[in-house]
């Protein structure tokens, strides 16, 4: 039997932040759009299961009362379905992810999408520039969940990592170009004159070649180890409450929310000043530098090393954006009454 359902479009299921978004709102919307979810993944990831336990996977005879499509990259889905079937985009991206997009899937999002939604200003900004219509675009920041720190937890991994007392400097997310792990190897060389400093990245590192010069660069900075590359892990939070600086060598980085995270735990973060970054820094929420300059992103990690107090400071500035523009109750209820207001329209047209 057919059925009327939330189709949720992943555009993967990977630890990615966009996923880490859908699965916190899925997990809080149900109750507000009163409809049967269902998923359909464009590529899979080890977060397929748990987003199943939110919903079903879609079946043939489904008939979509709305849709979300989670990534500007993945709107064109939007051309498989009936034109009557209202949509939402929640777009992620930013700058060079948003410029790589075929035409294709451009002219999806601008005619297609009758609502978007923005995670930072100048991805909102980019969006309406891609011919997308302001009046369906939609600023909403991405959900920060408290995290539950176990110090338990904590002090085991600091003794499985053979750490002691050290300090440790942090690196967060998937080991990529954009991220600039490249980078974070040349921040760790500049700061390798000290020998209790260690240098983690928690994440997957892909694709393979960028990988394995990751690892051609690690040696030949003469870090073999003193950098360790821990690949993906359920749950970065003891990680991130183990470290001393959170330090973020992105490229580029709409809204990340790993330096909230790591300001709820505790840890502050030093990164260069691009996007959601260098807002966090006029806030006084982030030490950031000029991009790409890693010689002075690792003095200023030097900096705070030795400034408990500063660093203090930074972390609890970042934990209390967090709890003010992220909380995740209150964004759900806007996307949910955003999902639930493209239900409605479509209802009184008939």
């Amino acid at each position: 039997m057919s059925r009327e359902t939330l189709l949720v479009v992943a555009h993967a299921a990977d630890r990615a932040g966009s996923v880490k978004v859908l699965l916190d709102v899925l997990r809080r919307i149900s109750p507000a759009v009163d409809l049967p979810i269902t998923l359909r993944f464009q590529a899979g990831g080890p977060l397929v299961d748990e987003l199943l336990t939110l919903g079903s996977a879609e079946r043939p005879d489904d008939r979509p009362a709305v849709v979300w499509v989670n990534n500007a990259a993945a709107a064109g889905c939007l051309r498989d379905l009936p034109a009557s079937t209202p949509s939402l985009v929640h777009v992620h991206e930013e700058d060079e992810a948003l410029a790589v997009l075929p035409p294709e899937v451009v002219a999806s999002l601008s005619d297609l999408a009758d609502a978007v939604v923005c995670v930072s200003e100048r991805s909102y900004e980019q969006v309406v520039d891609l011919g997308v219509d302001p009046g369906r675009v939609h600023l909403v920041p991405p959900p920060v969940p408290s995290p539950t720190l176990d110090e338990a937890a904590v002090g085991r991994l600091r003794t499985e990592l053979g750490l002691d007392g050290r300090r440790v400097v942090l690196g967060c997310g998937e080991a990529t170009w954009r991220k600039g792990a490249d980078l974070f190897v040349e921040v760790a060389a500049h700061l390798a004159a000290d020998p209790e400093i260690r240098f983690v990245w928690v994440g997957r590192r892909r694709p393979h070649p960028f990988a394995v010069a990751l690892d051609r660069d690690t040696a030949a900075r003469g870090l073999d180890g003193r950098l360790r590359w821990l690949g993906e892990v359920p749950d970065p939070t003891p990680h991130l409450a183990l470290a001393d600086v959170l330090v973020l060598t992105s490229r580029e980085d709409p809204r990340p929310l790993v330096p909230f995270e790591a300001g709820l735990v505790g840890t502050p973060t030093a990164a260069f000043d691009v996007g959601g970054l260098a807002l966090m820094a006029a806030e006084g929420a982030a030490a950031t530098v000029a991009y790409p300059d890693c010689r002075a992103l690792a003095s200023t990690v030097r900096t705070l090393l030795d400034d408990p107090d500063g660093c203090g400071r930074l972390a609890a500035r970042a934990a209390r954006i967090a709890r003010r523009d992220h909380e995740p109750d209150a964004i759900a209820a806007v996307l949910g009454a955003l999902l639930r207001g493209l239900r409605e329209r479509r209802e009184d047209r008939g």
